[in-house]
């Protein structure tokens, strides 16, 4: 992982007991992403970076809202593979 992308930043990256807690610094602002381990075998699985991801967070094509006041981050949604993420 470069760590960097746009204008965010990796900062850090925190093991903890769930899976992987990423510190990010978009312009002045300051984040924390926790991956679980499941969600890290799923990437393996299917083949998809953690900076993918990280970038679909934080920049995604488009934004739709799912079951239970939940959101959907996509991206790549005009081709024919993309990447929804589900918060």
């Amino acid at each position: 992982m470069n760590g960097s992308f746009k204008s965010a930043t990796v900062k850090r990256v925190e093991e903890v007991e769930r899976g992987k807690i990423y510190h990010i610094a978009v312009e002045d602002i300051e984040l924390k992403i926790m991956i679980t381990r499941h969600a890290e075998e799923r990437l393996n699985r299917w083949g998809i970076s953690v900076d993918k991801l990280l970038e679909t967070l934080l920049y995604p094509d488009e934004v739709l809202t799912g079951h239970h006041g939940r959101f959907i981050a996509q991206w790549n949604t005009h081709r024919k593979s993309s990447l929804r993420i589900r918060k």
